[in-house]
Formats: C-alpha cells, sequence, structure tokens
C-alpha cells in the first residue's frame, strides 16, 4: 500500500471517530478493512498525538483530546 492510499485510510478512521460511528467491528467493515488493521490504524494515530478512547456507553470511538487529522 503506498502512502497516499494509508493517508487516505487513516482520514477514513479518522472521521469515523469524529462522527462516534461504532465499534471495531462495525467500522472495519464500512471500511472494508479487516479489524487488526482497523487497531493498526488506530495506533498510528496515537503514534501522531490522537488520544483515543473506547466509549462503552455510546459503543464507539473517540478523541480525548482535539485532534484532527489533516
Amino acid at each position: 500500500m503506498n502512502f497516499t492510499e494509508q493517508l487516505k485510510r487513516l482520514k477514513r478512521v479518522d472521521y469515523y471517530i469524529h462522527t462516534g460511528t461504532g465499534t471495531a467491528d462495525f467500522i472495519a467493515s464500512k471500511m472494508g478493512i479487516s479489524r487488526r488493521t482497523f487497531f493498526n490504524d488506530l495506533q498510528k494515530l496515537r503514534d501522531m498525538g490522537a488520544e483515543i478512547d473506547f466509549d462503552k456507553s455510546r459503543k464507539c470511538y473517540r478523541y480525548g483530546n482535539n485532534f484532527t487529522l489533516r
């Protein structure tokens, strides 16, 4: 996978987190990627400074800071 494709995928993950879309399984399914790839992408966003948590009551991922992928 080239850098441009990876960046596009990270932007989609960022979008789903910002919109409170759902669980890892749901997001991975919407994106057509594996659950493992989704978690790898979360780690890449964390490495860029994102604080990402799972909100059990809302059943979605959320940023703990004002992170935005640009």
